[in-house]
């Protein structure tokens, strides 16, 4: 019979995962909102807000950089999961890897897919 403490040794990536899930989970889509923007701030991107229009055009919004600047424009009639996602997609384009993150903020971009693009170069 194994002891306790192996089984429970062998738990602890599943627990781990469990951790991060919950937290993202019980995180609202207002509080997410808000640390990918701020997030997108700290790394010098502008996130504007604009009225898209156009009779069939429906877009979440994307990144471009204007005269050197990154500026990430987001269809301000979208819904709050279609801004996150946008937000998502421009931030997961840059190396987090020595950026602070929040637990809950760094296990919800781990989990979001990658965008196709290749990702931003250091300036």
């Amino acid at each position: 019979m194994p002891c306790l403490w192996q089984a429970s040794r062998a738990c602890l990536p599943l627990l781990s995962l469990l951790w991060k899930t919950a937290t993202v989970i019980m995180m609202d889509e207002k509080t997410l909102l808000g640390q990918l923007e701020d997030l997108a701030r700290s790394l010098s991107i502008e996130v504007r807000y604009e009225p898209f229009k156009g009779d069939g055009l429906f877009s979440s919004g994307g990144l471009c950089k204007l005269k050197g600047q990154y500026l990430l424009i987001i269809n301000s009639k979208s819904s709050n999961k279609d801004k996150i996602e946008a937000l998502a997609t421009a931030v997961n384009r840059f190396d987090l890897s020595q950026v602070y993150l929040r637990p809950g903020l760094r296990a919800f971009l781990e989990g979001f897919p990658k965008s196709p693009q290749a990702q931003v170069p250091e300036a």
